[in-house]
């Protein structure tokens, strides 16, 4: 698709809601400041400077929600496990 940034939200595909994905190109990524700070997100740090962690951890402030990105990895699965195609052949047939 060659865009800049792209975003979903889990909870459009039956997973948990608060969790989804966003991906953004690494140029861009890079140039960018987070808007909030925290966690393992500073790679380093002295009196008068910080530096930012590599990409993703830079824009990971905080604890991720692990049992929400365990819920949307299933929800995935789940969509990924099932030939939807043949969902709408049977609508056909009624």
């Amino acid at each position: 698709m060659d865009c800049d940034f792209y975003s979903f939200s889990s909870h459009k595909l039956y997973g948990p809601s608060g969790i989804g994905i966003m991906y953004g190109k690494e140029d861009i990524l890079n140039k960018l400041n987070p808007p909030t700070l925290g966690g393992g997100m500073i790679n380093e740090v002295s009196s008068n400077h910080f530096s930012y962690a590599m990409l993703p951890n830079k824009f990971e402030p905080g604890t991720p929600s692990i049992e929400a990105a365990i819920g949307f990895k299933t929800a995935m699965e789940y969509l990924n496990n099932n030939n939807y195609q043949d969902y709408f052949l049977n609508e056909k047939k009624t």
